[in-house]
C-alpha cells in the first residue's frame, strides 16, 4: 500500500547530536521521523518511511508589527499593519494570528486580503489563506485611543504546518 516502503535504518545511528533542517522541507529533530530520498552525514535514507511516522513539510513564519505616526489624539483612531510572511520553504497552512490589544483601546476592525478577523475579549484573532513560500499578507487593525498613556501590545502567529523557528513569530 501506500506509504509502506521501510528501509533498514538504526535512528540511534544518527542521534540527536544531528538534529536541524535537512534539505527542502524536510526535518531530523533526532528521533525517528521518517525521510524521502534524502541522504544525512553520508548515510542513504532509501526513500522510505518509517512505520507510524510521518513526512512533515517545514514553513518559517515571520510576524512583524507596523504602527502610524505617533503620538495619537485621545478618542481618535489608531491603525497599524501586522505583516505574516512565509519564509518557506513549504506553503504554510493554518495560519492563525493574534494581537492582544491593551487596555485603554478599543477595538474597531481588522482587514487584510485573505484574512477573516474578529475580536474577543481583547483578543484579535485573524485565520490567514495558506501562504506560498516568499508570500506575505498585511493585516490592518484599527483601534480607538480612549484614553492616555503609553501603548504596547504583543502579536503573534501560529500555522498547523511545522515552524522550525518560532523566535520570529512574535512582536
Amino acid at each position: 500500500g501506500a506509504n509502506e516502503d521501510i528501509f533498514a535504518f538504526q535512528p540511534a545511528s544518527l542521534g540527536a547530536n544531528t538534529a536541524g533542517t535537512y534539505g527542502p522541507g524536510l526535518y531530523w529533530d533526532g528521533s525517528q521521523h521518517g525521510w524521502a530520498d534524502e541522504q544525512v552525514d553520508g548515510l542513504d535514507l532509501g526513500g522510505g518511511k518509517l512505520p507510524g511516522d510521518s513526512i512533515e513539510p517545514m514553513a518559517d513564519l515571520d510576524l512583524e508589527k507596523r504602527d502610524a505616526v505617533d503620538p495619537v489624539q485621545v478618542g481618535s483612531d489608531v491603525v497599524y499593519t501586522v505583516r505574516v510572511r512565509n519564509d518557506g520553504p513549504a506553503t504554510a497552512s493554518g495560519i492563525v494570528m493574534t494581537d492582544t490589544l491593551p487596555a485603554g483601546v478599543a477595538f474597531v476592525k481588522a482587514t487584510g486580503p485573505g484574512a477573516s478577523c474578529g475580536e474577543s475579549g481583547g483578543v484579535v484573532t485573524c485565520t490567514v489563506d495558506d501562504l506560498a513560500q516568499g508570500e506575505q499578507v498585511d493585516i490592518t487593525v484599527t483601534v480607538n485611543a480612549g484614553s492616555e498613556g503609553a501603548r504596547e501590545h504583543q502579536a503573534g502567529v501560529t500555522a498547523a504546518t511545522f515552524a522550525p523557528n518560532t523566535s520570529n513569530n512574535t512582536d
